[in-house]
């Protein structure tokens, strides 16, 4: 009789191995399970759950009569097989044995077995089975989370290859240098919170005296706002070589913007065109934090006159503001994750530090300026990561 049970149990562990070898689903493998504990281990009762995720999920049921509620809170509270009996009973459906599957201290599944009749349990052959029982079930419910776990690894390595794609993508719409002229200076630092952000900002030459300058920010971060902001490059670019004025543009991004994300996503932006000649700056401030102007020794903000681009499908009241300067004006464009930057106490780092730098370190080259006000910001956060992507583009008129 041990020989036969030794060939049963080897033959049932080597269709079991041949199962999980061949790939078979995972429902596919818990109903050789159940055929395995029904008909060749004789149980009369069983029921299955299997963790999955955050959720338990019932996999087979058989042999029993009466559906009642099963409580995991209180299948958790065992990690070894334990005989049930008394009124606890009622908290596993009246069944009579739990027999737990725990791998690296994470409980993968919880077999809930029941007899035939009313016979002690110590005299019937499903106790003899128990230790068995557990075995295979373990094979199986290790094989499966492991598989999921292959999976969820694989997933993870799509997700962070597309992700190094979008972070080189967007690498490539920050400008790494800016147009050269005697009478103009332009200097940017972009920092993002992520491996991908949402900001943008560019610089584009429309004439020997004439450049549009762009700051962007997108309504969430990831591969679609990187996507998003390179379709929005493409277009400001495109229209600007076309000598579209600067609500021209506007209008035209905030088409692309709507067309393309439906509403689900925005972006605010400041568009400017500067004109040395004119000694002139128009722009177009579409729900964007205030740039900072110092000009003539006085701080302006050029605050916002537009909804963010791609709110609506039309853009509503695109005008432009105009304002004369004089040399060494300087204007200052930022993201809020400068603004909104918070320190240990919940307090933002605000507007202000940057109004006081224009005074105080006007005469910076624009480099060292805006290595300045990023001195300042680490030092007010008095941390190691931002809580934002932080863009600051600087231009300085001679």
């Amino acid at each position: 009789m041990s020989e036969i049970f030794t060939e049963n149990r080897l033959h049932i562990i080597l269709e079991i191995s041949n199962a999980i070898n061949n790939n078979l689903s995972d429902d596919e493998l818990m109903s050789l399970l159940e055929f395995v504990l029904e008909h060749q281990l004789n149980i009369h009762k069983a029921v299955a759950l299997i963790k999955d995720g955050s959720t338990w999920k019932k996999s087979f049921d058989f042999g029993n009569q009466v559906e009642k509620p099963i409580h995991i809170k209180y299948l958790l509270k065992h990690r070894e097989t334990v005989i049930v009996t008394g009124p606890e009973k009622a908290l596993i459906n009246s069944l009579d044995i739990i027999v737990p599957i725990y791998h690296n201290q994470q409980p993968l599944a919880f077999f809930l077995l029941g007899k035939k009749d009313e016979k002690d349990l110590s005299d019937s052959a499903i106790t003899s089975e128990l230790h068995f029982i557990q075995s295979i079930g373990n094979i199986i419910a290790v094989a499966i989370d492991n598989r999921r776990l292959n999976f969820q690894f694989l997933k993870q390595q799509i997700v962070e290859k597309d992700l190094e794609l979008a972070s080189e993508m967007q690498n490539m719409l920050i400008p790494k240098e800016f147009p050269k002229h005697d009478k103009i200076d332009f200097n940017g630092i972009y920092l993002p919170h992520s491996l991908v952000g949402g900001d943008y900002y560019d610089v584009v030459s429309t004439g020997p005296n004439k450049f549009i300058i762009c700051l962007a920010d997108v309504s969430g971060k990831g591969v679609a706002a990187a996507l998003l902001m390179a379709y929005f490059q493409a277009t400001l670019r495109t229209l600007a070589s076309l000598g579209k004025n600067i609500s021209e543009i506007a209008a035209k991004l905030n088409e692309v913007v709507f067309s393309t994300t439906k509403g689900d996503k925005y972006v605010t932006c400041f568009l400017a065109e500067i004109d040395i000649d004119a000694m002139q700056i128009s722009y177009i401030n579409a729900a964007h934090v205030a740039p900072v102007l110092l000009n003539k020794n006085q701080i302006k903000r050029l605050n916002s006159n537009l909804l963010g681009l791609g709110m609506l499908p039309t853009l509503l009241k695109a005008k432009t503001e105009q304002i004369s300067i004089e040399t060494n004006a300087l204007l200052m464009v930022f993201t809020d994750g400068i603004t909104e930057t918070e320190n240990e106490k919940a307090e933002n780092f605000g507007d202000q530090p940057i109004e006081i730098a224009a005074l105080t370190h006007r005469n910076l080259p624009l480099e060292l300026f805006n290595r300045q006000i990023i001195h300042e910001l680490n030092d007010f956060m008095a941390k190691d990561s931002y809580d934002d992507d932080v863009a600051l583009l600087t231009t300085r008129i001679y």
